[in-house]
């Protein structure tokens, strides 16, 4: 298990903890990487923060080095590595990763990802990026390690995207330009599902969100029992985490743990997100 922040949140005093809880019931070795990695991926000319310090791009550096780790266990190489952004939180401990590997990883599959998702969905607008790379379990190949070396190589040509990596993967897993592209997400997604080294998974499997937009897909938000819930977002999603881990100890199914009950500020943004998409 892998994750990464390269700077100071609040939040991260929370899901660090919470990260290596899992690992720790689950038998699994988890490293958090801090800080830059590699400046090779800075982009000083962004107004935007994450992109001007290569912040996205810092995943696939802490991933190389984890392909190469050796498991003390085993005195081997790793299998498989599983990726979670520091946002995402472990809700179900008795679900394992092992188990997500067996169910939807057959011999040619080297990545398990989820569909990307977005508050206008289902509009399918041009320019949405098909996968998240917010969560991916990854095999230990030498097809992922050529599937590094070309994302790496993809930098300077996404560099300047909304969302970069996640939309040079997209491009890469589909074999389409993803900034250039007149396709939809939806046909986007579509040419991704065709990779045979890849298995998109359901949303609730590996990446699900926190907080229903009205609009969302079915199937795209965490419910009780899910393994995981990645509070992506604004600040005011990831200002939940606390709350929601303060619930989970008092109710371990989290069916009490409902978006109302952890945030005014998100309840605030679901009432906007109600009027300025559904009229």
């Amino acid at each position: 298990m892998i994750s990464h922040f390269d700077g100071n949140a609040g939040y991260l005093e929370h899901s660090i903890p919470n990260h290596r809880d899992y690992a720790d019931c689950n038998c699994y070795s988890y490293i958090f990487f801090n800080g830059t990695l590699a400046s090779e991926f800075q982009n000083p000319n962004s107004s935007k923060m994450p992109i001007a310090k290569g912040s996205y791009w810092q995943k696939l550096v802490a991933v190389e080095q984890a392909l190469s780790a050796i498991d003390p266990h085993t005195g081997a190489p790793y299998e498989w590595l599983a990726w979670f952004d520091a946002d995402v939180i472990f809700a179900n401990n008795e679900k394992g990763l092992a188990d997500v590997i067996e169910t939807y990883a057959t011999d040619h599959v080297h990545l398990l990802i989820a569909s990307d998702h977005f508050i206008v969905e289902e509009r399918d607008f041009f320019g949405l990026s098909s996968v998240n790379t917010g969560v991916f379990l990854l095999r230990n190949s030498e097809w992922s390690r050529n599937l590094l070396k070309e994302w790496r190589a993809s930098f300077d040509h996404y560099k300047n995207h909304r969302t970069p990596e996640q939309s040079a993967l997209s491009g890469i897993l589909g074999g389409f330009d993803d900034i250039n592209s007149e396709l939809s997400r939806t046909e986007k997604l579509e040419r991704v599902k065709q990779n045979p080294n890849v298995a998109v998974v359901p949303q609730r499997v590996l990446n699900p969100k926190i907080v229903d937009d009205y609009i969302s897909p079915e199937g795209t938000v965490w419910q009780p029992g899910d393994m995981v819930v990645h509070f992506m977002g604004p600040k005011p999603f990831k200002d939940m985490i606390p709350n929601f881990l303060e619930c989970l100890k008092t109710d371990k199914s989290g069916r009490t743990c409902d978006w109302a009950h952890l945030g005014s500020v998100v309840i605030k943004l679901k009432a906007l997100f109600q009027v300025v998409y559904n009229g």
